[in-house]
Order: C-alpha cells, then sequence, then structure tokens
C-alpha cells in the first residue's frame, strides 16, 4: 500500500498547484458549524506522511465498516465562555461509566481557540463497585470549567512548517457518596493538558461521498502530540489509593495520544483524522475516521441542515434513566411531520451503537416508541432522530445505569 501511495505523490506532483495551503481569518467567513457523520476506514487506508511538496491524500479507493461516528457540535453562547460561538460533545470514560461535556471555542482574530468546558448535573451509580449500594454515586455537578490558558487549535495564519503548543489545566467538581465514609464529600479531578501541534503536509484531498458523489478538497495536514494527566482529590486532599482502586481509578493517570489531522477552510472539525492511540511514531493507527458528507465541492461545504434547537428542548423523552429494565423508550414531539424517520443511539464517543428506522404516520403531535438494543453499557448516550432525507429534527441526552 504505501509504494502505491508514494507513486500517487509523485505523480500528483505533476498536477497540483504547489502553492501551499494557509489558513487564516478568511478561511472561515463562510464557516458552518453543525454535527456530521463519519465513516470509519477498514481497508486501503492511505499512509499519512509530512512533505514538504503538495500531496495527493487519495481517499478514493478506501472501503468502510459499518461501524458510524457522529460529532456533535453546535453553534451556541455561555456567558462563561464570551468569546465562545459553538461547542461539540466530549465522553469522558470514568472507571466503567461516562460522562459528557460541551467544549467550548470561539473563531477569533487569532485562531480558533477552544476555552473551556460546561457539563450539566449528570449521576454515575455505584452501586455496582465492591462495596456500592444502591444510594451510593459520583454526581458531576453543573458546572463551567475554564482552561486555565485558552488553546488554540489553528492559529491565523497557519501554512506548512508552523507549529505551536498550548499547556494548560481544568478541573471537574463532583460529589461522591459511597459507603459510610463518604456521604456528599467533595471529589476533584485536575486534568493537565500539553499540545503540540505541527502542520507539516498540506495538498489535494479526493474521497468518495456517502451518496457516491465525488468530493474533492484542499486541506493542510496538522500533527498532534498530546499528554494529560488526572489527578483526583477528595475533600480537598489527594484521594486515597483504596477510594481510587474501587472506583476504577489511578492517581496521576497519563495518557498519551497523537494525531493526524486534514483540515480545510470554514470547517472546525478534520476532515480526516487518524488516531495512533500511544504511539509516538505515528505508525499504528488505532481508529480513523473520514467526514463523508462534507464534500460536495472543493471549496463549498455540504452539511445536513439542522432545523428545530439541537437538544430539542420542545421535545421529550422519556424516561431519560434507563435502569435495565426497559425494552423500550418513548420520544414526544409537539409538532411532527408525517414520514419516514432514521433514529440512531450514540454513546459518549460518538459511535453509533443502534440504528432503526420507524414511521409517523400523521402531522401534528406525535410520540415515536423507540426498540432498545440489549448490548447498552453504563454511561451517557444521545438519541438523535432524523428524516429519510438526513435532516436532523432532535438530538436527545439519555443515560443509563444497569447495577
Amino acid at each position: 500500500m504505501k509504494k502505491l501511495y508514494t507513486l500517487l505523490l509523485a505523480t500528483a506532483a505533476t498536477s497540483i498547484a504547489q502553492a501551499q495551503i494557509t489558513l487564516n481569518a478568511s478561511s472561515y467567513t463562510n464557516v458552518v458549524i453543525t454535527g456530521d457523520t463519519t465513516g470509519v476506514i477498514t481497508a486501503d487506508r492511505p499512509v499519512l506522511e509530512p512533505s514538504a511538496t503538495a500531496q495527493l491524500f487519495d481517499f478514493t479507493g478506501i472501503g468502510y465498516g459499518n461501524t458510524r461516528y457522529y460529532s456533535l457540535q453546535a453553534t451556541g453562547a455561555n456567558a462563561a465562555f464570551p468569546n465562545a460561538g459553538f461547542w461539540e460533545n466530549r465522553g469522558y470514560q470514568q472507571g466503567a461509566d461516562s460522562f459528557e461535556s460541551k467544549r467550548w471555542s470561539g473563531i477569533t482574530p487569532t485562531g480558533i481557540v477552544r476555552f473551556g468546558e460546561s457539563m450539566d448535573r449528570q449521576a454515575i451509580s455505584l452501586r455496582g463497585v465492591p462495596g456500592g449500594t444502591t444510594n451510593d454515586s459520583l454526581i458531576v455537578l453543573a458546572q463551567n470549567s475554564a482552561y486555565t490558558t485558552p488553546y488554540t487549535l489553528i492559529p491565523f495564519p497557519t501554512t506548512y512548517g508552523d507549529s505551536w503548543s498550548s499547556d494548560f489545566s481544568y478541573d471537574v467538581n463532583m460529589e461522591l457518596t459511597l459507603g459510610a465514609t463518604y456521604q456528599q464529600a467533595t471529589f476533584r479531578q485536575k486534568t493537565s493538558v500539553s499540545y503540540d501541534f505541527a502542520a507539516n503536509g498540506f495538498g489535494h484531498f479526493e474521497a468518495i461521498k456517502v451518496d457516491n458523489g465525488y468530493g474533492q478538497a484542499e486541506v493542510l495536514m496538522v500533527r498532534v502530540s498530546s499528554k494529560g494527566v488526572d489527578s483526583f482529590f477528595v475533600n480537598g486532599a489527594p484521594a486515597p489509593a483504596g477510594l481510587l482502586t474501587t472506583l476504577g481509578l489511578t492517581q496521576n493517570r497519563t495518557t498519551f495520544i497523537y494525531f493526524d489531522e486534514l483540515f480545510r477552510p470554514n470547517e472546525v472539525s478534520p476532515l480526516v483524522l487518524y488516531n495512533y492511540g500511544n504511539d509516538g511514531t505515528f505508525t499504528n493507527v488505532v481508529s480513523n475516521s473520514v467526514h463523508q458528507d462534507r464534500m460536495a465541492f472543493a471549496t463549498n461545504i455540504s452539511e445536513i441542515t439542522r432545523s428545530g434547537n439541537l437538544e430539542g428542548p420542545e421535545a421529550k423523552l422519556y424516561p431519560n434513566v434507563l435502569d435495565g429494565q426497559q425494552n423500550e423508550i418513548n420520544l414526544y414531539l409537539p409538532t411532527a411531520k408525517a414520514g419516514n424517520y432514521t433514529y440512531a443511539i450514540n454513546n459518549a464517543e460518538g459511535k453509533v451503537v443502534y440504528q432503526a428506522n420507524t414511521i409517523i404516520e400523521k402531522d401534528g403531535k406525535a410520540i415515536v416508541t423507540i426498540a432498545l438494543p440489549t448490548n447498552l453499557i453504563n454511561g451517557a448516550y444521545w438519541l438523535r432522530l432524523s428524516t429519510a432525507a438526513g435532516k436532523e429534527i432532535t438530538v436527545q441526552p439519555l443515560r443509563y445505569t444497569a447495577q
């Protein structure tokens, strides 16, 4: 595969303009912020390598698996982050469970900047841990957590050869109830993060869209090295090792993750992402994805047009906490349109764990009864309802706690 890809690079050099690609403020005058679905590459994945000359990133021959991921992001405002204009969903693994946050970012005169995260109240049941009872829990409190230093995803301008870095930390405040020892104790997770970015490639990207149309774009390749260290505190003191073991955590938990990303103008998330896990040689790909529904034209963006409010306050999902006893869930829509619909359940990482079709018989108020899969595990999820044409109607959070 690598020999073939090298040949493509050689032939592309004669047909691709050698001018380097630069991302600056004018590159984001028509930016589109919305959620979209990514395809996971399963066969014939091109090798991404740094190069000082223009490359042809040829994804037209790749194979996609059945697994899909959904990137949930939307425009919005948060008084805690006045310079932010949009957010994206993040999933956190906490022992055998998970919780979610919204990471707030903005397009500023100096670049695409991330400011911090907000979280709704989320209760993680601890009845399944050693010594845990029905009433024991770790509650993620409703909060805004600002990064100690906002970090820049893409500085303006950025072109081949540029590099930048960011170091910051932030806290997640929780409340712990476990046995007789911990009754509504303060539990804090402090995360320290280091990022190193390098724009080390550029060129022309080609791929096949979901609808089999042909997509192409000019892209800038960015290589990312990250290190995260998690520390845990109870009532202001370092958490005891025994408690952390019970919760499935370790003090000073350190995570290294390495990425390659292909960015194009007017988009704040990468068109292609390769995740190498903890392989600092950028060789062994752990996961990868291509945003197939964002490739209509070289300079324009074709994405799902969202209707209604993202989290659909006009729509209601009930019950909104699943305890493992239900085999279905109901979605109330006050202003539905008759037609064919698709619903999908995504986990905290965005992976589509279940998808099926349903029919709304007539216009007006509707209750959509949704069958649940049997493979759900404890954690946070999203339920999405879309028309047959792909227009998103509502996105609703839900939590599954079966043990």
